[in-house]
Formats: C-alpha cells, structure tokens, sequence
C-alpha cells in the first residue's frame, strides 16, 4: 500500500523495481507498466474501433518522429511513450449510455488478459537487458511491488465499471441523471485530472492506484448518486406538488430503518455462529435501488 510517500521520489521509485535496479531504469521501468485505465484500447467496441486504429497510427507517427529527432542527435537514450497524457488514452470516454457501458465492461473483460501479456513480455525485455536470471523475471512478476500494484489497479478498475453496470441495471428506465451515469461520470473525470496533470508517467501509475484503492474501500459510492436521483424527485414534485411525495419519502425512510436494523441483526447473528467480526452488506446502493421504484409507481394526476 503507497501512503504519504512523494509519488515521484527516487526512493519509492527503486522501491518498485527488482532487486539491485539502478536510479536511471526507474523511468524506464515505468515505461513498460500497464496503464489499466486505458482499457480497453484496441480492443474496443466496432463503433468506435476506427477511431482506435487511428489512434494507433497517430501513435506510430509519433514514436516514428522521436526516432528521427534521436538518431539525427546522435544520442541512444531510451525512447519513452509520450502519448500517455493524452485524451484519446482515457478509456472510460467511450462510455456514452448504458449501451456503451455494457459494451466497455465486455471489452475491458476480454482485453485484460491481452494486456498483461504484453505487460509481463515488457517487463521481461527490462530485465534481461539488464543481466537478471529468467527465474529472477520470472519472481519479480509474481511477488514484485509494481507488477502487485499493477494487478490490483486492474482489479478495482474492473470493480468500478461492474458496480456501474450492476446499477444500470437496476435503474434501466433512464440513464442521463441516473446514478449509474453519475457515478462512472464522477470516476472517469477524477481519473482523466490525473491523467492530464500527472508531471510523470510514474506518478499517474501511481495516482491511478491510489484512487481506485481507496474508492473500491468505499465501494465507489459518491454522493453524485443519490443527488441524481433527488433531482428525478424534485422534477416530480414540481408537477404533482411536495406533498405527495413526501408521503413517499416518509414511508421509504421507515423501510430504511427497517432495513438498517435488519442488517445489523443479521449481522450479529453471523458474528455469534462463526466467533468473528462479519463484514455486513453496505446499505447506501440498496437505499438507492429502494428509492427508485417509488419514483416509476408516481403517475401523474
């Protein structure tokens, strides 16, 4: 876990490479990193796999361009992604609808195994150049700190775009202001500032972990969920007046205490059969599925 440590600093940087890694492969070794939250890049739907393969050549041009700049000087120093910061990296602005949604959560599924592949083959040309053992590659990409960090941004990145699909789901009548698009919309313009205005590919690797890890710890929720669907209750009340929906917001806030206390006496009753502390299901999305029906029974009188 990476608490208060400078993100950019020499020591954490060695910290994250194999054993005996000098201070100049620091930049290099976070060269070859996954960057998780640009799944699922070429993999993406045929809609907008066009735009990937333009992308893909835009990106050709580049590196073809540094090429030339390098060899002209004279100089073999090591040539670095410099496409990292831009837009067409965030993964998540393909989401558009709940179509799109559905569609990324697929393709991100589909091209996670891909793209540890050429993580793990990078990772491994680093090392080699470099005189370590293929047993010592082969230990660093199971028990090294970058390639765990790596691992579980991906796995809180997948967290994220499944908690939103399950909430789509559920609340399938409308997506513009609903707390699915609310809520991959406030994720997906977090990750994108970091992005942007990361000074270094290492300190957005590095950031990127951080955010996700401590928003999987809070199950991604955000207040943006339930204002969205305020918002639905206020567009309401407008029409049929405050009156009748607050007679529906008093009996959703009995069923909420019921179910609070449901929740605790399950709870309890977990704990006194298996002698341990019991982790007991988080109330805050199922109060927001419990709202939601209310809303669809409301006709207009």
């Amino acid at each position: 876990m990476i608490f208060v440590e400078d993100l950019n600093s020499t020591e954490l940087g060695l910290k994250m490479g194999p054993k005996d890694m000098g201070k100049r492969d620091i930049d290099e070794l976070f060269n070859a990193a996954l960057d998780v939250a640009e799944l699922p890049g070429t993999s993406s739907p045929k809609y907008v796999r066009a735009e990937a393969q333009q992308e893909a050549e835009i990106d050709g041009a580049v590196w073809v361009a540094q090429a030339v700049v390098s060899a002209s000087s004279g100089s073999n120093t090591q040539l670095y992604d410099q496409t990292w910061q831009l837009y067409q990296r965030h993964g998540l602005r393909h989401v558009k609808d709940g179509a799109t949604l559905l569609e990324i959560v697929k393709s991100v599924n589909r091209s996670r195994e891909n793209a540890f592949a050429k993580f793990e083959n990078h990772i491994r040309a680093f090392m080699q150049v470099r005189n370590y053992s293929s047993s010592e590659s082969i230990r660093y990409l199971c028990s090294g700190l970058l390639p765990r960090i790596i691992h579980s941004t991906n796995e809180n990145y997948f967290a994220l775009l499944a908690q939103t699909r399950e909430l789509h789901l559920a609340h399938t009548d409308f997506w513009e202001g609903g707390p699915a698009a609310s809520l991959i919309t406030y994720h997906s313009e977090k990750l994108l500032m970091a992005r942007l205005h990361a000074v270094h590919r290492r300190d957005f690797i590095l950031q990127m972990h951080v955010y996700l890890q401590d928003s999987a710890q809070k199950q991604f929720y955000h207040d943006t969920t339930t204002e969205s669907l305020w918002g639905h209750i206020a567009s309401l009340a407008t029409a049929m007046g405050w009156e009748r929906v607050t007679e529906v917001l008093v009996v959703e806030e009995e069923m909420e205490e019921r179910f609070e206390t449901v929740v605790m006496e399950v709870g309890e009753e977990m704990e006194a059969m298996v002698g341990e502390e019991v982790a007991v299901p988080s109330p805050q999305y199922a109060a927001i599925a419990r709202v939601e029906p209310y809303i669809r029974n409301l006709t207009w009188e």
